[in-house]
């Protein structure tokens, strides 16, 4: 671990697609709405966020040798992340994310391909990287990467000393995380995700409060599941180990429990 280094931001980067109606979704029929597309992928984003803010960023990812990938690789470049350790896979297209919302633009149904991912960042190529971790300050990856290369990298990451910060992603991309709690600095899961992590349900009833959850000494912060929860509205409360202790492992698992309601 380098104090000065690169944060390394591992996980999907892609094309997104959105389509939302203009009225109520009617199944199994053409439902006139907007349609828009952009860059994506919960890596891509993060690396961008954190470029955005000024600090050094890596991105470790895999896309596919067309336009897309080309496209993408070039704005990620443009706004400041190092894309030298992203694969571009020949004869393969670039993956993405292609989400139908509601007439509110909430989310209804998505269907994500990010399957370059598990060829491309297979254990056998992590098992080379040591230096990119060594060099790096700091951890954060998306659950696109299938269970085996998860292992891999968290391996590599608490060998590096790197705190870990992880977006489940999805409720169904949850469960390969489970084994690894102990070992995390930070979480942030929305609801759904928050529910498969912590063996509870989540309120998402009232758009106005949400759960926080706790196990030692990590942080988890339970994202709102609406998109259109007023702006005043807090998300949750958070809490964190020191980054040493949660690359260590040195943590006791146990079930969360939630410790406040926000309202």
């Amino acid at each position: 671990m380098r104090a000065d280094g690169h944060i390394l931001v591992i996980g999907g980067a892609g094309v997104d697609q959105k389509g939302r109606p203009r009225a109520t979704v009617q199944l199994r029929q053409s439902n006139p709405g907007h349609l828009y597309q952009g860059w994506g992928g919960v890596a891509r984003n993060i690396a961008e966020n954190l470029a955005r803010l000024g600090l050094a960023v890596s991105l470790v990812s895999a896309v596919g040798d067309d336009a897309a990938g080309r496209g993408l690789l070039e704005s990620c470049r443009a706004c400041g992340i190092r894309t030298e350790a992203t694969h571009v896979v020949p004869g393969q297209p670039t993956g993405g994310y292609l989400e139908v919302m509601d007439a509110d633009g909430d989310l209804l149904v998505a269907v994500s391909d990010y399957g370059l991912l598990e060829d491309a960042l297979s254990v056998a190529w992590w098992q080379g990287q040591a230096a990119l971790f060594a060099e790096a300050q700091a951890l954060v990856l998306d659950l696109n990467l299938p269970a085996p290369s998860l292992a891999a990298v968290l391996d590599l990451a608490r060998a590096s000393g790197l705190a870990v910060m992880v977006d489940p992603t999805s409720a169904t991309h949850s469960v390969k995380l489970l084994p690894f709690l102990p070992q995390l600095y930070l979480v942030t899961p929305n609801a759904a995700e928050a529910s498969v992590l912590c063996g509870w349900e989540v309120p998402a009833a009232d758009p106005a409060s949400a759960a926080a959850f706790s196990q030692d000494d990590m942080a988890m912060i339970a994202r709102l599941p609406s998109r259109h929860s007023p702006p005043e509205a807090p998300c949750a409360t958070a809490w964190c180990a020191s980054p040493g202790r949660a690359a260590s492992g040195r943590t006791r698992r146990r079930r969360c429990r939630p410790t406040r309601r926000w309202n």
